[in-house]
């Protein structure tokens, strides 16, 4: 799930400002290195929302198979 999150996040933002850059009128160059940069800051942040819900859906299930066990 973490690359998963980190994946589609990081390509969001790459096309939110790669499209800014073209509506505002700035150089290709400048657009797409600001993309980029944008692009690898929100895969990181994808990578760790996507480690926390992984954590989170392992916990709940885990809690799930333990509590139908003692049953």
């Amino acid at each position: 799930m973490a690359r998963r999150f980190a994946a589609l996040l990081g390509l969001i933002a790459f096309t939110a400002i790669a499209l800014r850059g073209v509506v505002v009128g700035r150089a290709a160059e400048g657009a797409i290195c600001d993309a980029i940069g944008v692009m690898f800051m929100f895969a990181i942040v994808g990578a760790v929302a996507g480690w926390i819900a992984d954590m989170i859906v392992a916990e709940a299930a885990g809690s799930k198979s333990s509590e139908r066990l003692s049953h």
